[in-house]
């Protein structure tokens, strides 16, 4: 079998580079999605964090007031 030209090459030349715009495509998402992650932590943090001064704030104000000590 012989390499013929192509003539359709033009045409299907998508076809033969699709994988390399998708690593190229992931690569570039990358930064992106690790950005948003860093936030999804931040927020998780935070979120933590409401209860946990809430909690010292009722403390606080409990121990103001005469409130459950003994």
């Amino acid at each position: 079998m012989t390499d013929a030209p192509d003539p359709d090459a033009d045409r299907y030349a998508y076809s033969r580079t699709a994988p390399a715009r998708l690593v190229q495509s992931a690569e570039l998402s990358a930064e992106p999605r690790e950005l948003a992650d860093r936030e999804g932590r931040a927020e998780a943090a935070q979120q933590a964090d409401e209860p946990r001064a809430l909690a010292v704030q009722i403390r606080v104000e409990a121990g103001e007031s005469g409130e459950g000590t003994s």
